[in-house]
């Protein structure tokens, strides 16, 4: 679900997150933000996410929107891509 790898200043999704797992990772991003908030970057690696539904995107967008330009996304599936740009999340990569 998720990882926050503080000394790497990575956010790690993996697996299948959908609405009913999303409190848990809400929480856990909650319990960390203050800690994230003082990161000059942040990296989120989806490299490991399988399948996510509509809920996950939600947050990615708060996380993109709170963060800007902190923010850079691993390399991720096709199919993972292709619901990016559903969600008009054009994130600027890079290799984790």
């Amino acid at each position: 679900m998720i990882e926050i790898i503080k000394d790497k200043r990575t956010i790690k999704f993996y697996g299948d997150i959908k609405v009913n797992k999303i409190k848990n990772v809400y929480k856990t991003l909650l319990d960390n933000i203050e800690d994230i908030k003082k990161w000059d970057k942040i990296k989120i690696d989806i490299r490991e996410l399988e399948s996510a539904d509509s809920s996950f995107y939600q947050i990615l967008i708060s996380l993109t929107r709170s963060f800007k330009d902190k923010i850079r996304i691993s390399t991720v599936n096709d199919d993972i891509q292709k619901d990016l740009s559903f969600y008009r999340l054009f994130i600027k990569t890079s290799s984790v």
